[in-house]
């Protein structure tokens, strides 16, 4: 059945593709199974930053009233952080966010990218 699927809907380039799979797996797993190891490096490394900035959320938010509405909580709190204090936790290394699979430089300007300030509100509510 994958045979004719693969012959029906790929043709010549998909059966030479499944072939040079087949011969190469090994290394080709390898190579995936490592990035995917760093990959996790790199996410794990985005954890100082957060707590950082969930530190500061947790000083925003303190003593304060809460909006009803949990969107104008987070653009108040948005335009509030300090991101280049954040970034100044760490020596500048290459971070991952969460589903990212490509590092990026932890800065002022990629952090709030890197960091959804949803999940800071919620963290810094919860500690």
């Amino acid at each position: 059945m994958i045979d004719w699927f693969i012959d029906t809907f790929l043709g010549v380039w998909g059966r030479a593709i499944v072939d040079f799979y087949a011969a190469n797996a090994l290394p080709i797993n390898s190579v995936i199974v490592v990035y995917g190891a760093i990959l996790l490096v790199w996410h794990r490394r985005l954890r100082p930053y957060r707590d950082a900035a969930v530190a500061q959320v947790g000083g925003i938010l303190a003593g304060r009233t809460l909006p009803k509405h949990p969107g104008e909580l987070h653009e108040q709190v948005a335009k509030r952080i300090d991101w280049s204090r954040v970034a100044e936790v760490g020596p500048g290394r290459l971070v991952a966010g969460r589903w990212r699979l490509w590092p990026s430089r932890a800065t002022a300007t990629t952090l709030p990218r890197l960091l959804p300030i949803a999940e800071l509100c919620r963290d810094a509510a919860a500690r």
